[in-house]
């Protein structure tokens, strides 16, 4: 590996004719608050001699052509450097020192044979330092700027807003300083030259290959580097030709939106459950490790087409209405990822991706599939909603069968899932019995929560499609009545047997009316759960807790041996 090492100040980093470029596989702008004030911090308040020049650590670059370095490692602190700058020229130009902040402002865009160019810029797409430079070359007040960001990019860019932050934090940061000093204009030429006199080591390496080499193992002052973003550069140091990189370009945009969900990555937890489908349970933060030493250099392309393939699964567990989509949808494995993500079952992911998988290489055909899916979510019903359970039981198991099922394509994924889960739900009296007392209440509060309600209508919704013989409902519980009033200390009145799906309207007009007044209305209703109410008890007179009771164990049967039968 070539490369050259020196020590350099800002001044001579920024001062000559380079354009430094941030590359496709580099994050995002990620600093925050903690690193801006650190580095305002660092550089401009803790008083040392006046000799001292602060060190900023080391910054990485790759030589692509006479005039154009790419950035490696530091790309944080370089775009974060320049926001100060910017921040600096603009108190100039609003303080008149116009002709000093001209001077400055050479530090943030260059000009080489008559052309201009950003001394700092990226190549994915749009990027606010750009237009903060811009609009500096004039003074602008920072309600200018903020117009200017949310009628470009809008609140759902999380990456610019933070430029957009980091410029107005360093703006009144440099404010609160020259206010405190005499002179404005001395405060900010002398924050100017401790900037320009911070100390780095930069290092200079032959090709970009070198760089992600370096890049791996040096990550000076910054963020520690995500497991994703470390894949991304394993990526990029391997697939070399201007085909591949298409392709990792284009891919990698597309798993970032696959594990995204309104502009909230689960990168790392998808990271996770992909190395847990395939090598088994992985330490936090040892995940691109355990790929890398998994995956031979000349299949550096099948590792991307394999995250991009089970991104697109990934999908479906966070957002279950894109499996909609898919040529193979079953409203069964619709109704199960849904349940999985309403109840927070994460656990069963790398399981999850496993048959998938499976399933898109034909090793089990769609039937089998299906049935697998409902099998994970009768079982999981039954361990953790309705036996109240903990995960943590069964985290091995899960592991083991993920592991397996993706590891022999010629299995049956049916058989190895029932043997190895049915031992933990074996005690079916005693899960008919916590069946009925599952429930929810709006006043007591041991069953008032959302999962509770969530809960409650996912069963009615799975009884609904129970009752229905010709499949023909696509039943959508909006309320759930309670046949003896709510009540904030008899517990009964929260149990299942003592609750009923029906319409919002219905629901509205029936309030705390006798027991024969609410029958009249329950016969309105045109769910099925109803009408199956009003044959059994439209006769009765009365509600009483004896029939909650009964009519608990009634519901427990039928969910156990016919809905929930594992």
């Amino acid at each position: 590996m070539s490369f050259t090492a020196s020590q350099k100040n800002l001044n001579e980093i920024l001062s000559r004719n380079i354009e430094y470029c941030i590359p496709l596989n580099q994050r995002k702008y990620v600093w925050s608050e903690t690193e801006w004030a650190e580095l305002f911090e660092d550089i401009f308040l803790i008083d040392q001699s006046s000799k001292y020049n602060h060190f900023l650590g080391s910054l990485v670059f790759a030589k692509e052509d006479k005039n154009q370095y790419s950035v490696i490692d530091g790309q944080q602190r370089m775009t974060t450097i320049c926001i100060l700058f910017a921040a600096i020229i603009n108190h100039l130009r609003k303080t008149k020192n116009t002709s000093i902040a001209n001077s400055f402002f050479t530090y943030l865009k260059g000009n080489y044979n008559g052309d201009d160019y950003f001394r700092v810029y990226r190549k994915d797409g749009m990027f606010f330092l750009v237009d903060i430079i811009e609009m500096i070359q004039e003074y602008t007040e920072e309600s200018k700027v903020k117009e200017a960001y949310y009628s470009n990019y809008g609140k759902s860019d999380k990456y610019n807003e933070k430029l957009l932050n980091c410029y107005l934090y360093m703006s009144s940061r440099i404010s609160e300083y020259i206010n405190s000093r005499s002179s404005k204009k001395d405060s900010l030429v002398s924050l100017k030259e401790k900037l320009i006199n911070c100390e780095v080591i930069e290092i200079i390496v032959e090709s970009d290959v070198d760089g992600y080499r370096v890049f791996e193992t040096l990550n000076a002052r910054g963020i520690p580097l995500e497991q994703h973003e470390l894949i991304k550069n394993y990526l990029y140091s391997y697939l070399r030709n201007k085909t591949k990189r298409l392709k990792l370009d284009n891919h990698w945009n597309k798993i970032q939106n696959n594990v995204s969900i309104d502009s909230t990555e689960h990168f790392a937890n998808f990271i996770s459950n992909y190395c847990t489908h395939i090598y088994g349970k992985t330490k936090k933060n040892e995940e691109f490790k355990t790929i890398r030493d998994n995956t031979e250099k000349s299949n550096a392309e099948g590792l991307l087409d394999s995250l991009y393939e089970d991104s697109i699964y990934y999908s479906y567990f966070l957002v279950p209405e894109k499996i909609k989509g898919s040529q193979e949808y079953d409203e069964r494995v619709y109704i199960a990822l849904t349940y999985f993500k309403n109840l927070k079952i994460r656990q069963v992911r790398p399981l999850l991706l496993s048959l998938f998988e499976n399933r898109t290489c034909n090793s089990i055909d769609n039937d089998s599939f299906t049935k697998c899916i409902v099998m994970l979510e009768t079982f999981y019903f039954l361990y953790l909603t309705v036996m109240k359970n903990t995960t943590n039981t069964i985290d091995n198991s899960i592991t083991t069968l993920a592991c397996k099922i993706y590891e022999q394509k010629e299995c049956n994924p049916e058989q190895l899932i029932r043997n190895e889960l049915g031992k933990y739900i074996s005690e079916k009296a005693l899960i008919k019995s916590r069946f009925s007392y599952v429930g929810y209440s709006n006043k007591n509060r041991k069953y008032k929560n959302s999962s509770n309600k969530k809960t409650v209508n996912y069963i009615f919704m799975k009884f609904e499609r129970f009752y229905d013989e010709s499949d023909e409902v696509a039943p959508k519980i909006i309320s759930i009545e309670h046949i003896m009033c709510d009540s904030e200390t008899i517990d009964s009145a929260s149990y299942i047997g003592n609750l009923l799906p029906l319409s919002q309207k219905i629901n509205n007009k029936i309030g705390s009316k006798p027991y024969a007044q609410k029958v009249e209305c329950y016969k309105k209703s045109r769910l099925l759960s109803a009408k199956k109410f009003v044959e059994h008890h439209g006769n009765q007179t009365e509600w009483t807790e004896t029939d909650i009771t009964e009519r608990g164990k009634r519901l427990a049967d039928i969910a156990i041996d016919n809905i929930w039968k594992f």
